[in-house]
């Protein structure tokens, strides 16, 4: 009987990972491209919304194609694991990327668009997509 409860613990903690795995690679490429928005950032007049959201899905899009090079297997294998990693990590890198706005916006720090949750939500859904789309 330990067998079994062996076997099914190595499984959920391998679930664990590959979940994990999935979004600390979002979490990192959305934090390289909030990294570059802050560096590039300039004090003018702002682009209109509409063009920001198509902006930051072809960012995210990008990111994602760039990321099937270094990465090509799905982390997550199990495909209903998968389809929840696609609903869950987007969300949940949006939600940490306003709590590091929030944490700026505290400090005085100059903030950008990927601090809001629709931006970064929506950069973090279109890498999600295409890695679960295209990624082996």
């Amino acid at each position: 009987m330990g067998g079994v409860w062996g076997e099914l613990m190595e499984e959920i903690v391998a679930v664990i990972f590959e979940f994990f795995g999935e979004l600390i690679l979002q979490l990192v490429v959305e934090g390289l491209a909030e990294l570059g928005f802050y560096t590039f950032r300039k004090d003018g007049k702002k682009l209109h919304p509409a063009l920001a959201v198509i902006g930051y899905i072809l960012l995210g899009a990008a990111f994602g194609l760039c990321s099937l090079w270094l990465f090509p297997h799905h982390f997550v294998h199990q495909p209903l694991l998968r389809l929840a990693s696609l609903i869950a990590t987007p969300i949940i890198a949006g939600a940490m990327a306003v709590g590091l706005g929030h944490l700026r916006a505290k400090k005085d720090q100059p903030q950008v668009r990927l601090d809001q949750f629709r931006y970064a939500y929506l950069f973090a859904l279109s890498f999600a997509l295409v890695r679960f789309v295209w990624a082996k």
